[in-house]
């Protein structure tokens, strides 16, 4: 559930507008991370809230005052030191920290998309409070890997090009992921599921464009 902006399910409400998704979600992935810094965790914070995640009332007031605090020292560090200590003017710190996020709201965004949202991956209705498959089932049929050959992007996404296995097992430190993967691979076909992976990030990211295609209709 990503809102109404980008339909990433078939069973999510169709809109008009997500005829155009497969263009427009490659520059909305931009702001992935702008914004987390922003709204969206102060967002979070309060749906928590109003689903009784957060029931002492005295804990809701002492995270909510580690969340602004917080907050508080991030936009201290990102604009208020550079003004102090460096010759660059406001508004090139702002042009500054926006590339920031554009770049790593943009790679995070898509990292994540080519896991999930790729042709053939299983969605749930969201209706069942029990669905049918295990739980490690459901984690292999809901995800899917890309470049699990390449040492750099291992290193780089910090194993989340693994999503299987950084599903199936996160307490396991992504180093050992490579390894790892051959066995669960192994262990997948051998209980007749497909373990769908892609050998390279350009494969996955065109099938994710192929996925956001077929969503954007009814």
């Amino acid at each position: 559930d990503n809102g109404n902006i980008i339909r990433l399910s078939p069973y999510s409400k169709w809109h008009s507008f997500h005829r155009f998704q497969h263009i427009y979600s490659w520059f909305l992935y931009t702001l992935g991370t702008l914004s987390w810094v922003t709204l969206k965790d102060f967002k979070q914070f309060f749906v928590y809230k109003r689903e009784n995640y957060v029931k002492d009332r005295k804990e809701f007031w002492r995270q909510l005052i580690i969340l602004i605090g917080t907050k508080g020292l991030y936009y201290g560090y990102i604009f208020v030191i550079p003004l102090i200590f460096t010759p660059w003017t406001f508004w090139q710190i702002i042009i500054g920290f926006l590339l920031l996020h554009f770049v790593s709201g943009f790679i995070l965004s898509v990292t994540f998309q080519l896991a999930h949202i790729v042709e053939e991956n299983a969605h749930e209705t969201g209706e069942k409070e029990v669905i049918d498959n295990s739980w490690a089932a459901h984690q292999v049929l809901t995800t899917a890997n890309f470049s699990r050959k390449s040492k750099f992007l291992n290193w780089y996404l910090g194993g989340l090009n693994f999503q299987i296995e950084h599903h199936l097992f996160p307490h396991i430190c992504h180093i050992h992921y490579s390894k790892l993967s051959d066995i669960v691979k192994k262990t997948i076909r051998e209980h007749g599921m497909e373990y769908r992976e892609f050998g390279n990030m350009f494969d996955a990211m065109k099938s994710h464009y192929k996925a956001l295609k077929s969503l954007s209709v009814q």
